[in-house]
């Protein structure tokens, strides 16, 4: 009886698992988050820069609408397939460094990590980012496993991985980092070979159009970004370091992260099918350690998000089960990906739960509640030439999704700064600047009818978003005809 190779396994499973995915998005319609919100407005207003992320995703998004439609499903279909490249990307990354079994074990297990789960089904700016490390990281593989002769292709391949990468999100910078530092500890002069300087321009012209952009609009994206990352004042925040930490278990799954920790500590040598010795597990360690680390610093002192670290546990998932496979750790492996099978399974049935019923299950509670706006609204019967108003960027995204992909009324809608300071995209292009008409519907979490009283000429609660009370929606008239907020 012919047994079936390694790499036909990966790949029956690998479409099993994506179509598993596509299928679902198909079939379910779970409203978009506000990002994703957010990101389907990018998409209809494409630039080469927005207030707090770099453009791909923008394009990307436009790209998968113009072909589905502006559906939830047209908007996330390509995400399950960005993840499905990054798992050929690692399969052949393992390949190269140890053999097919460990390759097609790693790929394998990189569909069914938590995070890479959640990423396939919500489109986010992770999914093109997660793709490009995982392209750039075989290409960087595949040069220094015989650095003197490398193609000039696969070096061509790196740079336009860097500059890609960088349009993805600006977290790639630590890839960019992490190929710095590799050979700043194997082999200095290589840092400023004619190759990698090479590489490195190219990377820089691909992500130029983004450099232009900010240059343009006073560097916005790097400068929230900075904000983002670092708080305006030293502190230290154990809580929230922790939480970042015990995250890490979440998006790599628990049995995994323990095993990467125990790996990372351990000195070891990585050995193929031959025992000849490698030193390959210190490159994947270096494409760990950096964002790891820097992740859990900032974590100590600002807020970070635990998926900032996601791109490590691509490298950290082939180095986990190349030691639980190759070191005789096989009832452990095993033990790892049926809790991240579990886990797998448990967000899918999550998932449809919440649309049986009328009350979402708690983890998409906020969910449906972001939508439920324009609905109300529409059940107002608001006037067609009054506009609409929202002070917060979880009400404005997903309420101009509804109102302008489905069809529905055509009113304006803008932001309320309330201050000075841009916050984000829509304090950047949707100020409430002026208007001609006289009327407006205010929708508001956090201020009360007495602060709007002294805004405007006069204020009429009409009624709560939510059965928790806790979305406001008031009809306003403007103190006059055309009404400017510095």
């Amino acid at each position: 009886m012919h047994k079936i190779s390694y790499k036909s396994a990966f790949f029956l499973f690998a479409f099993f698992i994506t179509f598993f995915k596509v299928g679902f998005l198909f079939f379910t319609d779970l409203p978009l988050w506000v990002d994703e919100s957010q990101y389907w407005l990018w998409s209809k207003n494409l630039e080469f820069g927005y207030y707090s992320k770099p453009p791909l995703i923008a394009f990307i998004i436009s790209l998968s609408t113009a072909i589905i439609s502006d559906s939830e499903f047209g908007v996330r279909f390509f995400s399950a397939f960005m993840h499905l490249i990054s798992a050929w990307f690692v399969y052949l990354s393992a390949k190269l460094l140890f053999n097919e079994r460990t390759a097609a074990y790693s790929a394998a297990s990189y569909l069914t990590l938590p995070a890479v789960t959640f990423s396939s089904v919500f489109i986010s700016a992770d999914a093109p980012l997660m793709m490009f490390w995982a392209i750039g990281l075989y290409y960087f593989i595949r040069i220094n496993k015989n650095y003197t002769k490398s193609k000039i292709s696969d070096w061509v391949m790196l740079g336009i991985c860097f500059g890609l990468g960088m349009l993805s999100k600006y977290t790639f910078v630590a890839f960019v980092f992490s190929v710095c530092f590799y050979y700043m500890v194997t082999n200095f002069s290589r840092l400023f070979s004619l190759r990698l300087i090479a590489a490195s321009l190219i990377g820089l012209l691909v992500f130029l159009p983004n450099i232009i952009w900010n240059y343009d609009n006073g560097f916005v994206s790097f400068t929230h970004t900075q904000d983002n990352v670092f708080s305006n004042e030293t502190s230290f925040y154990p809580s929230e370091g922790l939480s970042f930490i015990g995250g890490q278990l979440l998006i790599f799954g628990p049995m995994l992260a323990i095993f990467l920790i125990f790996v990372l500590l351990k000195k070891q040598h990585a050995y193929n099918n031959r025992g000849k010795k490698f030193n390959e597990v210190s490159l994947l360690k270096i494409f760990i350690l950096p964002i790891l680390l820097v992740g859990m610093l900032i974590s100590f002192s600002s807020t970070a998000q635990i998926h900032w670290a996601a791109p490590a546990y691509i490298s950290g998932n082939i180095l986990v089960i190349n030691y639980l496979l190759n070191f005789k750790r096989s009832l452990w492996l095993r033990l790892a990906l049926l809790i991240n099978a579990v886990l797998f399974a448990m967000f899918f049935i999550i998932c449809i739960s919440s649309r049986a019923g009328d009350e979402p299950l708690k983890p998409f509670e906020r969910l449906y509640l972001w939508h439920d706006t324009a609905s109300k609204l529409a059940a107002l019967d608001i006037e067609k030439n009054a506009i609409i108003i929202a002070d917060e960027r979880k009400i404005i995204a997903p309420l101009i999704y509804d109102m302008q992909s489905k069809g529905g009324f055509k009113n304006e809608i803008f932001k309320w700064k309330g201050s000075k300071y841009i916050r984000d995209y829509y304090d950047m292009k949707m100020p409430v600047t002026q208007t001609g008409s006289r009327y407006a519907y205010f929708i508001t979490r956090s201020l009360s009818e007495k602060k709007l009283k002294e805004l405007f000429h006069q204020v009429k609660f009409l009624d709560f978003v939510d059965g928790n009370k806790t979305i406001k929606i008031f009809k306003v008239r403007f103190k006059k005809d055309k009404f400017i907020v510095d």
